[in-house]
């Protein structure tokens, strides 16, 4: 069989591939890799030899050993759904065309790993003079778990932020703003986040005076929580004092985590919040 017919084969969804002896020659495959490094490392080896049509796949058993696991290629791409089978087959033509393909990504179904995803790289070698496909790949299952924790943990964030009485600043330490709940819209009086959001709060003159600009400058550069009052003059000649409090959002790297900057407004002398 040519190459040509091959890749002919492959991209209408053929699993057949032997008769492969009219394959270019190339280098034997060394991978001077040892196992327990790649395993560190979380990255599993897989191979395709075109002429039998096997597949070589490790895995990870029960106890956290890896293992080999032989089979056909029409059994590997039974795993995978139609989009996934047709990708993983564009994976081993583009390495046949070009010598190499990836990274890709792939989700198989099977009953002993529903849903997980992997992401793989291959290339086109000869091993003892056969014709093979040798790949590594790795779980994206981790990296999904911690992409899926990352949204929720925001959108416990934005629903505090959205939900608290009080103005509420996230800021960088160079006093970029990250985030800003409505209630400092409201009192910055603007109505958009945006025109808040990676500004720096030394462009909040028309909001903080000059005192409590520099409580802000220092609380962020802080590293414990820190907290205080502050009586503010604000439009008509009234006066507001501010409770304010500034904390690190991670206790584990307080030294260079964001700063939360939290302040209530009350009536001079009085103690309830002024909406």
């Amino acid at each position: 069989m040519s190459l040509s017919l091959l890749r002919t084969e492959i991209a209408a969804g053929s699993v057949t591939l032997a008769s492969v002896s009219q394959l270019p020659q190339r280098d034997a495959f060394p991978l001077p890799i040892s196992n327990d490094i790649l395993s560190r490392l979380g990255i599993r080896r897989w191979s395709v030899d075109l002429r039998e049509e096997r597949v070589r796949w490790e895995t990870t058993d029960a106890n956290g050993h890896v293992v080999a696991i032989n089979a056909s290629l029409t059994d590997l791409l039974g795993q995978a759904g139609d989009e996934d089978a047709a990708k993983f087959r564009a994976h081993v033509k583009q390495a046949i065309d070009t010598g190499g393909a990836g990274p890709d990504t792939f989700s198989f179904n099977d009953r002993d790993h529903a849903g997980s995803e992997i992401e793989s790289v291959c290339v086109m070698k000869r091993v003892d003079g056969r014709p093979c496909i040798i790949g590594l790949y790795r779980s994206n299952d981790m990296a999904r778990r911690q992409a899926r924790q990352i949204r929720q943990m925001t959108g416990v964030l934005d629903a505090f932020l959205s939900n608290m009485p009080g103005c509420i600043l996230v800021l960088a330490r160079d006093g970029s703003v990250l985030n800003a709940n409505a209630a400092f819209l409201k009192f910055k009086n603007v109505t958009e986040r945006r025109l808040v959001i990676r500004h720096n709060v030394e462009e909040f003159s028309d909001a903080f005076d000059a005192k409590l600009m520099a409580i802000v400058k220092g609380a962020i550069r802080a590293t414990e929580p820190v907290s205080g009052k502050h009586v503010l003059p604000v439009q008509g000649g009234l006066m507001r004092s501010v409770y304010w409090r500034c904390f690190s959002i991670s206790d584990a790297e307080r030294d260079t985590s964001p700063r939360v900057f939290a302040f209530e407004l009350h009536r001079a002398g009085a103690t309830d919040t002024v909406e």
